[in-house]
C-alpha cells in the first residue's frame, strides 16, 4: 500500500511539473506575440516581402544584392525554411504576384530591367521594360490579370507603362508630367480596376485604365506611397515625406495632413480591420524603429517596432487568413504575431461565398457517380462583383495535389468535379484530402475522404 502511495505521489508530482513547464512555454509564446522576431536573413538588407494572395504559407523575399549571390528567395512553410530562386546579383525593388494565377510573378530591379516567371519562380525570362535610372514597380489588375502596370523612375518621357498581354509588350501611358523623383507603384481601385492613381511629379488619377489622367490639385510635400483601403476603396492615403494626406471621396477633397515621426516608404491595411494600418519607413541613425501602426484609420499613429533593431524597414506585408505580419529591413526579415487581444477588435467582413460539403463523401470506386470515380464540390458566390476564384486540392500534409479551377467568376452557383487524380493525371492514394476555395481575399476549406 505504501509503495502504491509513493508511486501515485511521484506521478502527481510529474504531472504538476509538466503542467508548469507547459504554462511557462505558453506564457513565453504569448510574450513573443508582443514583439517582432527575426525570421531569416539576419544582418542582410531585405528590400521587400510579399505573401501569396491565395496561400499564406508561400512568401517571397527580395534582397538588395550587388554581388553574385541570390536575390530572391521563396518559402513554402510560412518562413520556416527558404529556397533560393535563380535570380542573382540584382537589387530587387518589386515582386508582384498574379492574383488569379499565382504562378505568374513579375520582378523589378534597380536600374536593371525586369523579369517574369510563369512557374512560381523556378525559371525566369527578361521582359521588355526599360532599365530606367532607379526603381521599377509592378501592379496587376485584380480582375483582369493580363493587364499589368509598371512604374519606373523617369526615363526621358517614360514613367508609367501598361501591358495587356501579361507583360510581353508594353505601351507608354505616362501622364503629361513625367518629371519628379523616385517612382511609386500604381495604386489600383480594389473594386473598380478602371480607376488608377499614380505619381508623376504630383498625384494623378485615371478612370479609364490610364488612357487619360487628371492632375490632382492638392500640393503634396512629396509622394512616397499611395494606398487604397480595400474595405473603403474611395479612401486614399498619400504618404509624402513625414506627412500623411487622406481623402475619403476618391481624391476630390483632402483632410489636413497628419504629421508622422519619419518618412514612410510602404503601407498595408490589415486584412481583418479597416482601421488598422501598418506603415514601413526610413529611420535616421539613432532614431526609433521603422514600423508605425494606426488603429483609427490614420488619425493617430504609434511606434510598432518592439523587437526590431534600429534599422529602416522598406516593406511590410500582412497575411490574408492569419494574424502574421512580415517586415523587410536593413537588418533582415522579421515576423510579428498579432495578439488575440488586438484581433478580437477586428471588424468582421461578410463572406463573398458559401462553400458546401462535397458529395458523395466519403467517395471511391464503390461510391462512383455515373460509373466514374468522382465527387462534386459546390459553392455559391454572393458578391455582385466579378472576383478572382481558385479551387485547389491539398493532401493532409498541406501539399498541393491539383488546381481544379483558377479564373474569374460571377455571382451564382458553381459546380466542379474531382476525379481523384493529381495534376499529372495519376490517381491519388486513399486518405483525407482538403479542398480550399479562395474568392478575392477570402478563403474557406473543408475535408473529404477518398476510400
Amino acid at each position: 500500500m505504501d509503495r502504491q502511495f509513493k508511486t501515485l505521489r511521484r506521478r502527481y508530482a510529474l504531472t504538476i511539473a509538466f503542467a508548469a513547464i507547459f504554462v511557462c512555454l505558453m506564457n513565453d509564446l504569448r510574450a513573443q506575440d508582443g514583439k517582432w522576431q527575426l525570421l531569416a536573413f539576419g544582418g542582410q538588407e531585405v528590400e521587400l516581402v510579399v505573401v501569396d494572395p491565395q496561400d499564406d504559407n508561400i512568401i517571397y523575399a527580395g534582397l538588395w544584392r550587388e554581388t553574385d549571390t541570390t536575390a530572391i528567395y521563396k518559402s513554402y512553410d510560412g518562413g520556416m525554411t527558404w529556397q533560393p530562386l535563380p535570380v542573382r546579383n540584382r537589387r530587387v525593388t518589386s515582386i508582384a504576384i498574379d492574383p488569379i494565377n499565382t504562378r505568374n510573378l513579375y520582378a523589378g530591379f534597380f536600374s536593371d530591367g525586369a523579369l517574369k516567371s510563369e512557374d512560381g519562380g523556378s525559371t525566369w525570362f527578361e521582359i521588355p521594360v526599360p532599365p530606367g535610372f532607379g526603381f521599377t514597380y509592378f501592379s496587376i489588375d485584380p480582375f483582369r490579370s493580363n493587364i499589368v502596370y509598371c512604374n519606373l523612375d523617369p526615363v526621358e518621357e517614360v514613367r508609367t507603362l501598361k501591358s495587356t498581354d501579361h507583360g510581353l509588350s508594353w505601351k507608354n501611358i505616362s501622364p503629361a508630367q513625367t518629371s519628379g523623383d523616385q517612382a511609386t507603384p500604381v495604386a489600383i481601385h480594389p473594386r473598380n480596376s478602371d480607376i488608377l492613381y499614380t505619381k508623376a511629379n504630383q498625384l494623378n488619377k485615371s478612370t479609364d485604365q490610364g488612357q487619360t489622367w487628371q492632375l490632382i490639385g492638392q500640393p503634396f510635400q512629396s509622394i512616397n506611397f499611395i494606398l487604397l483601403n480595400p474595405f473603403c476603396p474611395d479612401t486614399v492615403y498619400v504618404f509624402g515625406g513625414s506627412k500623411l494626406y487622406v481623402s475619403f471621396d476618391g481624391a476630390q477633397t483632402w483632410h489636413a495632413p497628419v504629421l508622422l515621426p519619419h518618412k514612410i516608404w510602404q503601407a498595408s491595411v490589415s486584412s481583418k480591420n479597416k482601421n488598422m494600418i501598418y506603415a514601413a519607413g526610413w529611420v535616421a541613425k539613432g532614431g526609433a524603429g521603422g514600423v508605425l501602426r494606426t488603429l483609427d484609420g490614420g488619425s493617430n499613429w504609434e511606434n510598432f517596432s518592439l523587437g526590431l533593431p534600429t534599422a529602416s524597414v522598406w516593406s511590410i506585408s500582412t497575411s490574408r487568413d492569419s494574424d502574421i505580419l512580415y517586415a523587410a529591413s536593413d537588418s533582415g526579415l522579421f515576423r510579428y504575431h498579432v495578439s488575440s487581444a488586438v484581433m478580437n477588435n477586428k471588424l468582421q467582413t461578410p463572406r463573398h461565398f458559401i462553400l458546401f460539403q462535397n458529395h458523395p463523401n466519403p467517395f471511391g470506386h464503390g461510391s462512383s457517380l455515373q460509373g466514374k470515380l468522382r465527387t462534386v464540390i459546390t459553392y455559391q458566390l454572393t458578391n455582385e462583383n466579378v472576383l478572382p476564384v481558385s479551387l485547389r486540392i491539398f493532401d493532409i500534409n498541406g501539399q498541393e495535389v491539383r488546381v481544379l479551377y483558377m479564373g474569374l467568376q460571377r455571382i451564382g452557383n458553381h459546380v466542379i468535379d474531382w476525379d481523384g487524380k493529381d495534376r499529372f493525371g495519376y490517381e491519388v492514394s486513399g486518405g483525407v484530402y482538403i479542398y480550399r476555395l479562395h474568392v478575392g481575399q477570402q478563403s474557406a476549406s473543408k475535408k473529404m475522404l477518398l476510400l
